[in-house]
């Protein structure tokens, strides 16, 4: 009995040694395998990661187009507030549109004595989120950076109706622009890579036919005041508001952004 018991332990030891190799064998990954998975690990990433490129891409578009919608109900207010009246932009006689829709946007009320200094304005405008696109980015070693993001047409329409020729108006009344409200351009995306300086807020806006985006014989300015049609901070769209306050996407092609919405005349005089 003794032996045999013995004998039972012994098999039962040598059969229960063989089975550990098998499993660290069953267990372990081969060179192609762990590839494979690598592999798999690639190609999952390359299908999402584009998508959530996207995904981020969408959600600062949907911040723009809810800052400028705000600006528009701003606008709207001021007009309320101010016998119809919106702001244009003479920056030298203290005029300019930001400073005056500031406290409408949850921005301080600036001092009139402040309203002529660039450098003073430029730190309030810092602090008013409305007044940036999430979109846009500081290009690598820029040190002086844009505070604001938007601009707005301040065509002289009552001169160019006379003169045909262009300039500014400081302010807009809403039932006195050519055409309809409703199918005005009024505010907008700024051109960061073209000619305007972080600073030089005489010079932020549109009034001429060369700072829109395109001639009104459809042909691509050089460097537009505003957002430029080679632009792909929103995939190739942009926000319009309209001197009524509604807000509209648009593609940034000529027909996406006519000349005839920053000056209706010029279907009647033809320039």
């Amino acid at each position: 009995m003794k032996s045999h018991l013995q004998s039972g332990r012994r098999g039962v030891t040598v059969l229960g040694a063989v089975p550990a190799p098998d499993r660290q064998a069953r267990i372990a990954f081969t060179l192609i395998e762990l590839l494979v998975v690598i592999a798999i690990i690639a190609i999952l990433a390359g299908l999402l990661l584009p998508a959530l490129s996207r995904a981020k891409d969408k959600a600062r578009a949907t911040k723009c187009f809810n800052n400028l919608r705000n600006l528009g109900l701003a606008t709207q207010m001021y007009a309320l507030d101010h016998n119809d009246f919106v702001p244009g932009d003479t920056f030298a006689d203290g005029y300019f549109f930001a400073s005056l829709l500031a406290p409408y946007v949850a921005g301080p009320t600036i001092d009139k004595r402040k309203l002529l200094d660039p450098s003073f304005v430029h730190e309030v405008y810092k602090q008013i989120p409305i007044y940036q696109c999430p979109a846009v980015r500081a290009k690598p070693g820029q040190r002086e950076f844009y505070a604001l993001h938007y601009t707005i047409n301040s065509i002289n329409f009552e001169r160019f109706r006379v003169t045909r020729q262009y300039d500014t108006a400081p302010y807009q009344k809403i039932d006195g622009v050519p055409g309809s409200a409703t199918e005005l351009a009024y505010l907008f995306e700024v051109n960061i890579n073209g000619a305007l300086q972080p600073r030089d807020y005489g010079g932020w806006n549109v009034w001429d036919q060369s700072h829109t985006t395109f001639s009104p014989q459809g042909r691509t300015n050089a460097q537009p005041r505003m957002i430029h049609a080679r632009d792909k901070r929103h995939l190739g769209q942009t926000t319009l508001v309209f001197l009524d306050g509604h807000t509209e996407v648009r593609r940034l092609t000529t027909n996406g952004l006519p000349f005839r919405l920053f000056n209706p005349l010029v279907n009647q005089f033809g320039r």
